[in-house]
């Protein structure tokens, strides 16, 4: 049999409430909650001396094991220190590689993967960037963009349809 308590009468078989602070609807259940720990054989079990030492065996073996101790090894948390003596030129050098890397990244221009040519955007004056976007979704029946450009409003800026291929048709901003 497996009953599940209300959480209020778990605290009252944890000895946290008394059956006069559980809500009116509740006390049903917490007194026969409360009968059925009273029923419990609350006596100690005391097991044999030979189960214990099998038992305690069985446990030294285990923490013996090579597999076990290079296991606690990799997953125990433990504290590592670390003295480095580093020359100023190290550091400098290490930054302008760091640096140079970073550099080639963001310079570097997208890949396209899939066959479709990278987005190309060009900055016409400091404060506006224009995206030319294309969408080839040939079963489409509606397509809006919206975003922070036209203050999300998906009838501000519709699309027109760009050239038809024997596939099917593309949709460009």
């Amino acid at each position: 049999m497996t009953e599940t308590f209300h959480p209020l009468v778990k605290r009252l078989l944890d000895g946290e409430l008394s059956l006069s602070d559980l809500p009116a609807e509740l006390r049903g259940e917490g007194a026969e909650a409360l009968r059925l720990l009273g029923a419990v054989d609350r006596a100690p079990v005391a097991l044999s001396a030979e189960f214990e030492a099998r038992v305690m065996a069985e446990v030294r073996r285990r923490t013996r094991s090579p597999l076990r101790r290079i296991w606690r090894g990799l997953v125990e948390p433990r504290d590592i220190e670390l003295r480095l003596r580093v020359r100023p030129w190290v550091v400098w050098g290490a930054a302008l590689a760091a640096a140079a890397a970073v550099a080639l990244l963001l310079t570097r221009p997208p890949q396209a993967s899939d066959g479709l040519r990278p987005v190309r955007v060009a900055a016409r004056d400091r404060d506006s960037v224009y995206v030319r976007f294309v969408l080839f979704a040939p079963t489409a029946r509606r397509v809006a963009v919206a975003g922070t450009f036209n203050q999300w409003d998906q009838n501000a800026s519709p699309p027109h349809p760009a050239s038809t291929t024997a596939s099917g048709a593309a949709i460009a901003w």
